[in-house]
């Protein structure tokens, strides 16, 4: 079945990649924990599973072909073969990976048709993420170029409001990645790999690799909460607003204990850092990663985020420079975390596994994580 394990001698299934099939919809948890929009039960249910009201998941089985350019693009026809997203092209769970290193993918495109009827707000706008594709990519929809994106780790956005329809949009992605064969950072990805794996080389992970999703917006939103949460007294919060006029808006912060009980509020502009003092701080650490909520809002719109008080720095030992955190020496042990998943490759099987990576830390006696090579998921 398009998803899973192709079953031959290279194919390493996780625990959890039977849960990774076209059946289902792969990776269905809200994609951008640290700025949830809507409404929920709880703010842990909003940041795990979002308000359906307005963001819709677009992870599944699409079309996809190999190509060898980007042009014309393969309006309204219907793609050779099928695609398992978020996975990597070469990922076993993707369904489409290279048997061998000559049977590389460098170019490459995407088409989904889908029905947008449930994030078309009234007044409003509605915008669409990729969480990252590997490693250049041109994106269409209903005919219209939105734009390109070239970095194969960070999430890019398209305000998609005029193109999109109703029903039956098309949306396709062309994705360009050389892997190390060309000069973009690319981490241990090796397209020898696929014959040859060992040493310190990765199978490459191509195309479209994190969550797609739809989101809607009121016309003047809150797109960016950039917390600096350094500090052992006070959250200092800065609140970018797309629409804005110059000179910015007012912006309101209520900031919530572990209990639900709001125990600080503030007010300033956009685009200003304001500080906002928190009585009687639980500080955050390993042994007691405590967190505060924070609901940010402006008039029309509404986020929260949320935000741990620590401090790190370097103080002086008997025998020369020590860690502190929160003042206080630290010995930090911890594992050189790869994330790479025999089955998935870059992109975790499910959520549940990537929370697992971190998971597992406590049990062995540690408390840190070095992640290398890559940015994983806003999830992680």
């Amino acid at each position: 079945m398009m998803g899973q394990p192709a079953s031959t001698g290279a194919d390493i299934p996780s625990q959890w990649a039977d849960q990774a099939n076209a059946s289902s919809t792969p990776w269905v948890a809200y994609p951008r924990p640290q700025m949830a929009r809507g409404a929920a039960v709880s703010r842990s249910e909003l940041r795990d599973v979002g308000d359906a009201s307005v963001w819709t998941n677009l992870n599944g089985l699409w079309e996809w072909e190999p190509t060898t350019t980007d042009a014309p693009a393969p309006f309204g026809r219907t793609l050779n073969s099928s695609i398992l997203v978020p996975f990597p092209v070469e990922s076993c769970l993707s369904g489409v990976a290279p048997t061998s290193s000559a049977a590389i993918v460098r170019s490459m495109w995407y088409r989904l048709t889908f029905d947008a009827t449930r994030v078309s707000p009234n007044g409003g706008s509605t915008l669409l993420h990729f969480g990252a594709v590997d490693w250049q990519s041109a994106v269409y929809l209903n005919g219209q170029r939105l734009g390109n994106h070239t970095g194969g780790y960070d999430g890019f956005s398209y305000d998609v409001t005029s193109a999109l329809k109703a029903s039956a949009n098309e949306l396709l992605v062309y994705a360009f990645d050389p892997s190390d064969g060309g000069a973009q950072p690319n981490g241990k990805q090796r397209i020898s790999a696929i014959d040859n794996p060992g040493g310190d080389t990765y199978t490459p992970s191509s195309g479209i690799w994190q969550t797609v999703w739809l989101e809607a917006v009121p016309t003047q939103h809150i797109a960016a909460v950039t917390i600096n949460q350094a500090s052992t007294t006070a959250v200092v919060v800065n609140v970018g607003v797309d629409g804005a006029p110059s000179g910015g808006v007012n912006v309101k912060f209520a900031v919530t204990d572990a209990a639900g009980k709001v125990v600080a509020t503030a007010s300033g502009k956009s685009d200003t850092n304001v500080s906002i003092p928190i009585p009687h701080p639980n500080l955050w650490s390993p042994a007691s990663p405590y967190l505060y909520d924070v609901d940010v809002s402006i008039e029309g719109d509404s986020v929260t985020s949320y935000f741990g008080l620590r401090t790190f720095t370097l103080g002086d030992g008997p025998k020369g420079k020590r860690p502190l955190l929160n003042g206080n020496f630290t010995f930090m042990a911890g594992f050189l975390d790869q994330s790479w998943w025999p089955d998935g490759q870059y992109t975790a099987p499910t959520d549940e596994a990537l929370a697992y990576d971190i998971q597992v830390v406590p049990m062995f006696g540690l408390n840190m994580i070095r992640l290398h090579q890559k940015v994983n998921p806003e999830r992680w």
